[in-house]
């Protein structure tokens, strides 16, 4: 169970996911709601998208992923 007076309990990141459907292994990219973007390849390199992305808003403005109480952003 997670701990809910950690650091980053209750933090968000949204993101986008656009994939290649016609690629072997699995490709594509995620992109953040402010813009961030990364590209990946395979499955492990999804996983590190998604970290890296983490990293990168974490060093731009702590604060700004996933307040407290706020709803994550919708991509429209």
């Amino acid at each position: 169970m997670p701990d809910p007076s950690a650091p980053d309990a209750d933090r968000t990141l949204s993101v986008r996911l656009d994939i290649q459907l016609d690629r072997h292994p699995i490709r594509g990219h995620l992109r953040t709601e402010t813009g961030a973007e990364e590209t990946f390849v395979g499955w492990l390199g999804f996983v590190d998208a998604l970290q890296r992305l983490q990293r990168r808003l974490r060093q731009q403005d702590p604060n700004r992923a996933g307040e407290r109480g706020k709803p994550p952003t919708r991509f429209g």
